[in-house]
């Protein structure tokens, strides 16, 4: 069922996708994210756009952010 949840976020324009150490998710209200495991200590987290505008720009560091690194 999360799997699904999952790929839902992941395609919908409501969802803010990040990617975040474990130490991170305390932060993080329980029950308004969906996570997928991406290695070692990281995690996919998927927010939606409200839960996401919570948190100010800066305390979010610039690689949480999946493509920061690619060119468009």
């Amino acid at each position: 069922m999360e799997e699904e949840q999952c790929r839902e976020a992941v395609l919908s324009e409501d969802y803010r996708d990040f990617m975040l150490t474990d130490r991170f998710l305390p932060y993080l209200r329980e029950g308004t994210y969906l996570t997928q495991p991406a290695g070692v200590h990281y995690k996919n987290v998927y927010l939606p756009q409200e839960e996401a505008d919570r948190f100010p720009e800066n305390m979010i560091p610039y690689y949480s952010i999946p493509r920061c690194y690619t060119p468009p």
